[in-house]
């Protein structure tokens, strides 16, 4: 007989360098788990983090919209900046690469010249993509086929 039982827990707090170090309760309660999946918070946004006996471990960067998780793609290992978590959360929740000043609008708490002095930085790094000069997009970013067109779809 195979069954399957999903248990929901709360997570404290305060913040762990390991995130089944997070559940509250006893160590008991992640460690006697076949899986155990985490919703978690950094300074770039929600990220769902995942592992289990039977499973391969993942992480992946979760948007909430209309009331539902979107999936945005994986998410880097980048232990950067959170000015840097934020642009790789930012161009993962893009569908198109975007251009620095469009990047710098969508982030206006930052100082748009740090931003612009970052991209360059964090492509290098190979935490982003750039498709053309001036233009970024995330690791997922995946450019459409010849011959399609958005406009007609």
């Amino acid at each position: 007989m195979k069954i399957s039982i999903l248990v929901l827990h709360h997570q404290r707090k305060a913040a762990a360098d390991n995130l089944l170090d997070t559940i509250s309760g006893t160590g008991g309660l992640g460690g006697g788990s076949d899986a155990v999946i985490i919703l978690g918070e950094d300074g770039a946004g929600h990220f769902l983090w995942g592992k289990g006996r039977e499973i391969d471990s993942f992480r992946i960067i979760v948007k909430m919209e209309n009331f539902r998780w979107r999936d945005l793609g994986e998410k880097p290992e980048s232990k950067g900046s959170g000015q840097r978590l934020r642009i790789i959360a930012l161009l993962a929740s893009s569908v198109r690469p975007m251009k620095v000043s469009e990047i710098t609008a969508a982030l206006p708490d930052q100082q748009a010249v740090n931003i612009k002095n970052l991209l360059p930085d964090m492509y290098r790094d190979g935490e982003i993509a750039s498709p053309a000069r001036g233009v970024y997009a995330s690791l997922q970013w995946k450019p459409e086929p010849l011959g399609t067109n958005r406009a007609m779809l």
